[in-house]
């Protein structure tokens, strides 16, 4: 899916992208924002820009690293992004005529800004450049970490509050889920940041923005700060989760052990007298069967006094 934006004359409008041709350039400034793009669409994209298809494909590359391109038709900024607590591949090309954003999956911060510019019929974002433009959906995308981070403290507050009541159902799996993510999430940041000081430090960034860009690694530095700390806080609930595990097995053992020492006196004389001796004990006696009842009571109450004063019971 494609869509485009198009600034001119102090107006903000969408437009069909068949009508634009982004090599033939005009008065208005164009963002083209493309999503999980058919073939069809990539060889649109390429007869319209000077879009190398494999600097497209890669961007659709969920596993392609993050960096920053320069040529002298265009520069390119792969990052990575967020969808659904998942990381993808986020790719920026710039040139001062237009931003062509591409992804695999729908990237909310983008729709958000789109959306907000749209509704508001505003021109400010773009009024120092649409560099800027591009710092903003840096910002937006990465400004996205912090609320997924805050939804993982939640959760981490949940499972440590589950763990202290003694409830570990599921809890093993949604610890595994978590620390996955934030595995994830540590390697993207950094990646992130990488692009950040190299764009930074390019020769074709201009000197105004660089206080912009700087901001950006600022948080960027401040997530993955967050990210440790959310590290820590989960390895400590996975000791507390095994320790409570740990526990619960004791719990079960002390009960099968009390259970079998209060079955073992009675089940021992019971055994015994089953056997064919010629001579057994009280066999003859006419009380003899409710006397070894009354042993087997008494020896399996002596047994519960054991436990109980050991305070296993």
């Amino acid at each position: 899916m494609i869509k485009v934006v198009e600034y001119s004359k102090n107006k903000v409008k969408t437009i069909n992208f068949d009508k634009i041709s982004l090599t033939k350039p005009k008065q208005s400034k164009l963002w083209v924002d493309v999503t999980n793009p058919s073939d069809e669409e990539l060889k649109k994209i390429i007869h319209s820009t000077s879009i190398l298809i494999s600097d497209l494909k890669n961007c659709l590359d969920p596993k392609e690293r993050p960096r920053l391109k320069e040529t002298g038709k265009y520069r390119l900024i792969i990052f990575k992004a967020t969808a659904d607590e998942n990381i993808m591949t986020l790719g920026i090309f710039f040139t001062k005529e237009y931003i062509l954003t591409i992804h695999k999956e729908v990237i909310e911060p983008i729709d958000t800004i789109q959306r907000d510019i749209l509704k508001l019929n505003s021109v400010n974002i773009i009024k120092k450049g649409l560099n800027y433009l591009v710092y903003h959906v840096l910002t937006e995308v990465t400004r996205k970490y912090f609320e997924i981070l805050d939804d993982m403290e939640e959760e981490l507050d949940k499972l440590e509050d589950k763990i202290s009541k003694g409830i570990t159902h599921n809890v093993g799996e949604r610890i595994t889920f978590i620390k996955k993510i934030l595995i994830y999430f540590r390697q993207a940041l950094l990646a992130n940041r990488d692009v950040l000081i190299n764009l930074e430090k390019s020769p074709m960034t201009k000197d105004r923005e660089i206080e912009t860009i700087r901001e950006i690694q600022t948080e960027t530095t401040q997530l993955i700060d967050e990210e440790s700390i959310y590290h820590d806080r989960l390895t400590g609930v996975r000791e507390n989760y095994l320790t409570s595990i740990s526990n619960n097995l004791n719990e079960v053992i002390k009960e099968f052990t009390v259970l079998a020492m209060v079955i073992l006196v009675p089940t021992l004389i019971a055994t015994l007298y089953g056997m064919n001796f010629k001579v057994i004990p009280l066999a003859t006696h006419p009380y003899g069967f409710w006397i070894l009842i009354a042993i087997m009571v008494l020896s399996t109450l002596l047994i519960l006094l054991y436990f109980k004063t050991r305070k296993w019971i």
